[in-house]
């Protein structure tokens, strides 16, 4: 089982890290749990191949690795995509965690790029990504390094936020049912075993 992990700036905002490196620390344990091996890989611009590994003591290492981790830098899913699909030499299990933000043409790609595997998306978006209740003047910072940007949220632009996340979504959905990749969202504040049931229920199973 391989475990892609977005551990960019982006990551860093409203839990979405720790929520999603517990969906990892799930997916590891499931390997473990079946004496199965996993390797959790983190990302940004580039892919951090993590070592494979087995075994419970060699999970809770994995989990104080991942407390340890504190997101940085810019994300580039298509060449990290490259990169994991260059290094896996036979069909695998992939799980890739992130928040999918940025180009839609960009997480298409990863999507397709990796769609010779057995192909799990999750995508984690902070509530107030995708809420948007924000209303008057906002400072916007992008963790990923532009400049803040301050405005006026009205009614209006809302409405037109809303409907271009809903858009971009629902594209990466899209891609996702054409390759035969499960796909989940989930907002960050969301209790992870409750995420985890949803995805059992509603998944073929999984084998590492």
């Amino acid at each position: 089982m391989h475990i892609l992990l977005d551990g960019s700036a982006s990551m860093d905002y409203e839990g979405k890290f720790s929520f999603a490196s517990r969906l990892a620390a799930g997916f590891a344990y499931l390997a473990a749990a079946d004496n199965e091996k996993y390797a959790i890989s983190l990302f940004c611009k580039k892919l951090y191949p993590g070592e494979p590994k087995r075994g419970r003591m060699s999970l809770f290492q994995s989990i104080e690795d991942l407390d340890a981790t504190k997101p940085h830098g810019g994300t580039s899913l298509k060449a990290v995509a490259d990169q994991m699909d260059s290094l896996l030499k036979s069909t695998s299990l992939v799980v890739l965690i992130s928040d999918l933000l940025g180009k839609t043409e960009d997480a298409l790609y990863s999507i397709y790029r990796l769609a010779g595997h057995e192909l799990v998306v999750i995508q984690v978006l902070a509530r107030s990504e995708m809420e948007l209740d924000y209303s008057g003047d906002i400072k916007f910072v992008d963790p990923e390094g532009s400049e803040p940007v301050i405005t006026r949220i009205t009614e209006a632009e809302r409405s037109e936020y809303l409907k271009k996340l809903s858009q971009h979504n629902h594209q990466i959905q899209e891609a996702c049912r054409q390759v035969g990749a499960d796909y989940f969202l989930f907002a960050s504040d969301r209790p992870v075993f409750d995420a985890f049931s949803e995805m059992l229920s509603r998944a073929v199973v999984w084998k590492a």
